[in-house]
């Protein structure tokens, strides 16, 4: 409200619909939308502070926002499906015949939707042409150009959700414990000899002791993780000697459990991608980083899984081409 009694008129809202635990997948699609249209409309996310205010009453606040909505987007997983807000939300905008589209991730598929969510033309979080459309229909409806959009951050956290649904952590607390323990050792030993993936020598009874466990305690998980193919090692009379099994599907979401800051971990990685030619060494850049090589390998390896870039192997490290000169060098996001 201004001086002279004029309240400026709130802005149309894009309504992102989605369970909290998959409010990460939320805040980055909410991000890149709002970036790519300059903020010509409001992209509402309840898990965002800017969208609820500290204070505000929550029920009404999302009401009102539905009622603004011009679009909806409704974020699917196996699990949300199932939660009764989504639903309730797909309902009010469907009743005000609004678009409501369903975008699907975390192992749920279109095809498998259930009705009435498959007689919308949903799409998947990872398709950039179905992304780009889904753009595109925005833009229509609210008489803007479609903007160009470099999907890559979003579709890595996407990626990221996904590994993490589809190889969740089954261990106890005491494994996970000792293997973060153990991957930050062998991460540390990689910072002083980086050229090359490290084996390292861990004291057990020191590690205990950091640990607040028994020498037992993490030897049992130790033979555990070997076992599972989440390390590779052995126990002697040298104390434990171990390297990473970063071979294993589930190993990326291990890596993100010690680099609880990965989003800035892989920003660092695409600039320095950025400044290279198109052919990249994966151990150089881990040194010119001082990052370690598993790091740098899983932001490689998840471009890869994006579609982004063909990797090649050899005794030299990894190396990077990017598979189009439309995708290459992406501007960081």
């Amino acid at each position: 409200m201004t001086r002279s009694g004029y309240k400026k008129p709130a802005k149309p809202v894009l309504f992102i619909s989605h369970y909290a635990k998959e409010k990460d997948v939320a805040l980055a699609l909410q991000q890149t939308l709002d970036r790519a249209f300059l903020g010509s409309f409001e992209v509402f996310v309840s898990s965002d502070t800017a969208s609820i205010t500290m204070g505000a009453d929550f029920d009404t606040t999302i009401r009102d926002a539905l009622k603004r909505a011009f679009y909806g987007l409704c974020l699917f997983t196996p699990e949300s499906l199932k939660r009764p807000w989504i639903n309730i939300e797909f309902g009010a905008l469907w009743y005000a015949e609004k678009p409501a589209v369903p975008v699907c991730f975390g192992g749920q598929s279109v095809g498998t939707l259930p009705p009435p969510y498959s007689s919308k033309n949903g799409l998947d979080a990872t398709n950039v042409d179905a992304l780009n459309k889904l753009v595109a229909n925005i833009a229509k409806e609210r008489d803007l150009g479609p903007p160009t959009i470099d999907w890559t951050p979003f579709i890595t956290v996407v990626k990221a959700f996904n590994d993490r649904a589809t190889h969740p952590w089954t261990g106890t607390d005491v494994e996970r414990q000792v293997f973060m323990a153990l991957y930050a050792d062998v991460y540390d030993a990689e910072l002083q000899e980086p050229f090359y993936p490290q084996w390292d020598q861990v004291d057990v009874p020191t590690l205990a002791a950091q640990l607040r466990l028994t020498p037992k305690q993490v030897e049992d998980a130790f033979e555990i993780l070997v076992e599972q193919k989440l390390i590779q090692g052995s126990i002697g009379y040298g104390g434990a000697l171990v390297a990473l099994d970063w071979t294993q599907p589930g190993w990326a979401q291990y890596v993100r459990m010690v680099h609880t800051d990965w989003s800035d971990v892989q920003q660092r990685i695409r600039t320095a991608v950025n400044g290279h030619p198109d052919h990249v060494d994966a151990m150089t850049m881990a040194a010119q980083l001082r990052l370690g090589y598993w790091p740098v390998a899983l932001a490689l390896y998840e471009w890869k899984a994006a579609g982004l870039v063909t990797l090649s192997e050899s005794s030299a490290g990894v190396s990077i081409v990017w598979r189009s000169p439309r995708l290459a060098r992406p501007d960081p996001a």
